[in-house]
């Protein structure tokens, strides 16, 4: 009977031992499914927890193994500090494309990555699947500019800076993020994404990306969900102390109609207006190059061209070009047509 009694608290001492020192450490996640075709960066979580006999836990490598035997390994170390009997540490794991399709040309359906740690082997089981059945991870993020780089300069208060994000996922799943610049959220993005592997996001119109102070401005695109651990890049945009001029705006002329053939009579010029007070300034060219010929201010819509005008500088039987540009009460330009010809005819003979 004692013999029976000692052996039970031996294999009990032994079960307690070996919970303590190889079920102290677990992975989070501890199965994965991953594309064919394509490497993949996969976050774990290795968790310690009712540990009593070190201060810490670590792990010299990984080894990705197949049937039991190692086909690559992982060279980067960690270490997991333990406070209170518990600790943790996150890797995110790189998983190269010859592993994936060397598993296959074994015949394997999936393999394990495997930790090796001062507590003993601790294994994530990985499946190999097509891309739509994959889990939803996001393995890369790519920032950049209209220009296509990493940083641009705009003048003060321009309106229309705009930022770019490549994701690259795999899988399907709800991604959640937001736009961030110097730190501050701009707008949090919630958008679907569907069997794919890259999308475009772009920052919002509505709030744009601000440019009233001048200096240097950082912004990210934040991944909040899938929670895998990847780069987070920045790209960063200078704004000018200059003020930024408003674009002008197409002013479109009515009348007379291009290559209109007119009298040789005081003749009326009109163009749309704009939304608010405008002064305009009529041209007229009689060479598309150079100086005008003749010009006019006025705060309508329409110039009529005076006799006194027509007979004193415009000749018969000429071709003249002609257009209009608009000024706001800071006399800043606001809008400009384009240049459009007309024909005098010959004046008749009395």
């Amino acid at each position: 009977m004692k013999k029976i009694i000692i052996l039970f608290f031996a294999f009990l001492l032994s079960f307690l031992f070996c919970y303590e020192t190889n079920a102290g450490v677990i992975a989070s996640p501890s199965s994965v499914k991953i594309p064919r075709g394509q490497s993949s960066v996969v976050n774990i979580s290795f968790q310690a927890a009712g540990i009593v006999d070190a201060s810490s836990i670590s792990s010299t490598h990984g080894e990705f193994l197949v049937g039991g035997s190692p086909i690559a390994t992982n060279a980067v170390p960690w270490t997991i500090t333990i406070r209170n009997g518990s600790g943790v540490v996150s890797e995110a794991v790189v998983v190269p494309v010859r592993v994936i399709e060397r598993a296959v040309r074994q015949g394997a359906s999936g393999f394990v990555y495997r930790r090796v740690t001062t507590k003993g082997p601790i294994d994530v089981n990985f499946t190999i699947t097509t891309e739509a059945a994959s889990e939803f991870t996001v393995q890369r993020i790519e920032l950049y500019f209209k220009n296509r780089r990493a940083e641009t300069t705009v003048e003060r208060n321009y309106p229309d800076l705009k930022a770019f994000a490549d994701v690259k996922f795999t899988g399907s799943g709800l991604l959640e993020g937001y736009w961030e610049v110097d730190g501050r959220i701009i707008t949090r993005v919630f958008q679907h994404l569907s069997y794919g592997r890259t999308v475009t996001l772009q920052s919002p119109a509505i709030p744009p990306l601000p440019t009233f102070d001048t200096g240097t401005h950082v912004v990210k695109f934040v991944i909040t969900k899938p929670s895998n651990a990847i780069p987070l890049p920045a790209i960063i945009y200078f704004v000018t102390p200059n003020e930024y001029k408003a674009k002008p705006l197409q002013l479109k002329l009515i009348e007379p109609a291009a290559e209109a053939s007119l009298d040789y009579e005081p003749v009326k010029f009109s163009w749309e207006g704009l939304r608010t007070p405008m002064l305009f300034l009529v041209q007229f060219y009689d060479k598309k190059d150079g100086s005008p010929l003749f010009s006019a201010y006025t705060n309508e819509t329409s110039y009529t061209l005076p006799d006194l005008v027509l007979k004193n500088i415009f000749l018969s039987d000429r071709a003249y070009s002609w257009k209009v540009t608009a000024f706001d009460k800071e006399n800043h330009m606001t809008g400009e047509s384009s240049l459009q010809r007309f024909l005098l005819k010959k004046q008749p003979v009395k």
